[in-house]
């Protein structure tokens, strides 16, 4: 059996230091604040769809993504641990145990999860 886990809210506790670097991130290259940080707002509420999305709002060009992306993954990489999620470690390891494939699923930049769980 294949048993796929999200990594935000489901595997660590991450959605606040996520937001406030995704939103320092995009500032830092695009030199203006998001539209809003409610990420039901976007139409596709990833790591790329919202910036795409925001920077097409704010009229702002989309050739920076590439550096918002190493911004972000890198104030992500500088964070010492991020909480996991009660008992994420656990399950995960008495799936592996028990023969199941274990996968992440994110809506996020591969390097930002890779970060994040790191």
């Amino acid at each position: 059996m294949r048993v796929i886990f999200d990594v935000d809210g489901t595997l660590i506790h991450s959605s606040a230091v996520d937001a406030e670097f995704y939103e320092r991130a995009f500032f830092e290259v695009f030199g203006a604040r998001l539209p809003t940080t409610d990420w039901a707002f976007y139409r596709n509420p990833t790591d790329r769809g919202i910036a795409e999305e925001a920077a097409e709002q704010l009229g702002l060009p989309l050739n920076h993504l590439n550096a918002m992306r190493e911004r972000f993954v890198s104030a992500l990489s500088a964070v010492r641990a991020i909480e996991p999620v009660a008992g994420a470690r656990t399950i995960l390891r008495e799936l592996e145990l028990r023969g199941h494939e274990v996968g992440i699923a994110t809506g996020g930049w591969a390097a930002a999860a890779r970060a994040k769980l790191s």
